[in-house]
């Protein structure tokens, strides 16, 4: 018999791959991110921390939070960041460039969290609906 967690790890999965789908498509709109689109990855783990639980983790490239928080070359946020080039070369945020967010010509463009908003009440109902499976098993051992 599958368990609760394994048919909801299933149903996780099914939803991280429309949602990724969702989040390359809500992309075409917008010029230059073909890198950027073939870069979304979705990924659904059993959680570390919580034995019963599931971690869905979207991943993709840098330019992807620049452009959700409209960062550029010489507009950085408020404390910049660090991160490795290809290179293995360690680069960090221009210090002039800090506290610019939402100055320049780039627009922040919300790419990502309303499609999660959109989409994560289905995630909850699909996972919530196995589990209140389970629940109604034991509460009917219980009073038998």
């Amino acid at each position: 018999m599958i368990s609760p967690l394994e048919t909801a790890m299933q149903q996780a999965k099914e939803w991280a791959a429309g949602t990724e789908g969702e989040l390359v498509a809500g992309l075409f709109s917008h010029s230059d991110t073909a890198a950027l689109r073939e870069s979304i990855e979705s990924k659904v783990n059993k959680s570390r921390k919580f034995p019963d639980a599931i971690r869905v983790t979207f991943n993709f490239e840098r330019h992807g939070a620049m452009l959700w928080k409209g960062a550029g070359r010489g507009i950085g946020g408020r404390i910049g960041s660090s991160w490795l080039t290809k290179d293995g070369i360690r680069k960090r945020t221009n210090p002039l460039s800090l506290n610019k967010l939402g100055t320049g010509k780039r627009k922040a463009v919300d790419w990502f969290a309303p499609v999660l908003q959109r989409n994560l009440g289905v995630l909850a109902n699909q996972v919530g609906l196995v589990y209140d499976a389970q629940v109604h098993t034991i509460l009917k051992t219980l009073t038998a």
